[in-house]
């Protein structure tokens, strides 16, 4: 299982909400939205299913910051605008911005081929392909790479890109053998890190160093790196898994174009915004080129330089998720809308927040999002499932209590929490998982039964 190092595109089932073309309801003063932006928190403070999160909104010439829940479980700090926080695979439509800059600015074709742009000094793949991987695929994920280079194998799991460098990154390309012809769309964190290391080079520059020149700096961005400064390291939301536990921060040594920059929803917000602006500049011309939609994905979707498109055509959007972090930003020109969302927790939720944010910045009337309610269960109840279960010959879960929270081992994984929505069924949020307790006549735990993607596994109790 590789989801530790998954820099992640939140599925298509979250890009729907503008399949028509809707007009914003701008008479209100802003600031009036922030009670229905509380009303969408609410489920996801209350039932822990973040620890804090930071959303920015901008409608017109209005913009309006609202912070919620804390930077750390159990302490009394709240996040602000200023608060840093990684920003995940958001950075890949940086990335995106950055290849259209250098066409614009430079004359750099966009379907040059892949192999024509590696350094002088790299190693160029042995056989020619009939039809190469051109910069074009890899900014719209369809050049066939895989989402992860095979010989990523990192010495710390929980900080998987820190020792994969930019030779490394030169060298897979160099020998992978793809299995089928560029063309067809499939998300590739290393395609994108590809590209970004590509143009750092082509500059003469680091990745870093890139960004802050041409889109930094032209927006007024200063709180936007991968490298922080002592003070804004001071910032950093302490990063947190799905289950609110303390995560580790991930660093980058190449492949940064497609996860590695850091920021705070007051420069994402800019960024997002940048989007909709219709101006001369050099960087709003690379937007613009940017979210010029180039390939189809799937039912109505599309895809730009890295920016994905909506069903309206319109509406521009990227999140992200590291190992401790998750984001969403979303630019609506027609609507002159834009949304920045940043939380220290790794979760999805952070996008379907976003996503209601933005509809309600429409105008729009929205549920919250659902978030399964943990429910009080006695310590007493709790401790009846301590113990082994059976999966198959070869595999058992194992169940603890840690304090008042269940965890559950399967063989060869780590021990997760598990919460409870009744005496009896638990979910995980690590994971969408279910786990049912039963019990027989006499109250006796006989088995769990582990649900997950449509099938359900029994596994009896060991006596």
């Amino acid at each position: 299982m590789r989801r530790f190092m998954l820099l992640i595109v939140v599925p298509f089932a979250w890009t729907s909400f503008l399949c028509g073309f809707i007009s914003a309801s701008a008479e209100e003063p802003i600031s009036e939205l922030k009670p229905k932006i509380d009303a969408l928190v609410a489920p996801l403070i209350d039932n822990k299913a973040v620890v804090g999160l930071v959303v920015g909104i901008r409608r017109g010439d209005e913009e309006l910051f609202l912070s919620y829940g804390k930077i750390e479980p159990g302490k009394d700090a709240a996040p602000t605008p200023e608060t840093i926080y990684e920003i995940g695979s958001i950075t890949k439509a940086f990335t995106g911005v950055l290849l259209a800059d250098e066409s614009l600015r430079n004359g750099l074709d966009l379907n040059t081929a892949v192999a024509d742009a590696l350094p002088k000094d790299e190693a160029k793949p042995k056989q020619p392909a009939e039809k190469p991987i051109t910069l074009a695929h890899l900014a719209t994920h369809t050049s066939g790479l895989p989402r992860l280079p095979d010989d990523l194998k990192p010495q710390d799991i929980t900080n998987p890109y820190a020792d994969f460098t930019a030779a490394n990154a030169y060298a897979f390309f160099a020998a992978h053998k793809p299995k089928r012809d560029p063309g067809e769309y499939e998300y590739s964190n290393y395609g994108m890190g590809l590209l970004g290391q590509l143009l750092a080079d082509r500059a003469g520059k680091s990745y870093d160093e890139l960004v802050q020149e041409r889109i930094c700096e032209p927006l007024g961005m200063t709180e936007t790196r991968q490298t922080l400064t002592p003070e804004m390291q001071a910032r950093l939301a302490p990063p947190h898994n799905g289950d609110l536990q303390r995560g580790k921060n991930w660093d980058f040594c190449a492949l940064v174009g497609a996860g590695g920059l850091r920021s705070n929803t007051r420069d994402m917000l800019k960024f997002a915004a940048a989007m909709l602006a219709d101006d001369d500049r050099e960087v709003t011309k690379a937007f613009q080129l940017a979210g010029e939609p180039r390939e189809k994905i799937l039912d109505g979707l599309g895809i730009g330089l890295a920016w994905h498109l909506a069903r309206d055509g319109s509406t521009r959007w990227h999140n992200g998720q590291t190992g401790g972090y998750s984001s969403y930003v979303a630019s609506l020109p027609q609507q002159q809308v834009a949304v920045a969302v940043l939380c220290n927790t790794a979760t999805d939720l952070t996008t379907i927040l976003g996503e209601k944010v933005a509809q309600t910045a429409l105008g729009m009337e929205v549920d919250p999002p659902k978030v399964r309610e943990v429910v009080d269960v006695p310590v007493e109840t709790l401790e009846k499932y301590v113990g082994s279960y059976s999966l198959n010959f070869f595999m058992k879960f194992t169940v603890t209590l840690d304090g008042d929270r269940l965890k559950v081992k399967l063989t060869g994984q780590d021990a997760f929490p598990i919460y409870p929505s009744s005496p009896t069924e638990f979910f995980y949020r690590i994971v969408d998982a279910q786990i049912t307790f039963v019990l027989d006549d006499k109250g006796e735990v006989t088995k769990l039964i582990l649900h997950q993607n449509g099938v359900d596994q029994e596994a009896p109790r060991q006596k």
